[in-house]
């Protein structure tokens, strides 16, 4: 079952119910307070800077450090083109990316 607004179909922009996740690039599902949405390489700057911060990450591990080849490798790997066996999101209010969702298939 889908989640609540979220119509099994075809994929694209979820926020008009037209399409289920994940979603590909250029597109995101809005609550109203917060928002997802997929990734641009323009986002690589706040991803790094959450995975090296210490707070943020301690809970899964510990901080990590992308160098912008790595960036670029992680941004292949599981968004453009990315797998159907992985999906990330960046949450975002108020236009401003704030936090992520991901998962991937064992």
């Amino acid at each position: 079952m889908a989640p609540q607004g979220i119509s099994p179909g075809k994929r694209g922009d979820a926020s008009t119910g037209a399409s289920a996740l994940p979603l590909p690039v250029g597109h995101r599902l809005d609550s109203g307070v917060v928002s997802l949405r997929v990734p641009t390489l323009d986002d690589l700057g706040f991803i790094s800077w959450m995975w090296s911060d210490r707070e943020t990450m301690d809970p899964v591990g510990g901080p990590v450090t992308l160098s912008p080849e790595d960036g670029a490798r992680w941004y292949t790997r599981w968004i453009e083109p990315g797998s159907p066996d992985r999906a990330y999101w960046l949450v975002t209010s108020g236009g401003r990316p704030v936090g992520e969702i991901s998962f991937s298939w064992l």
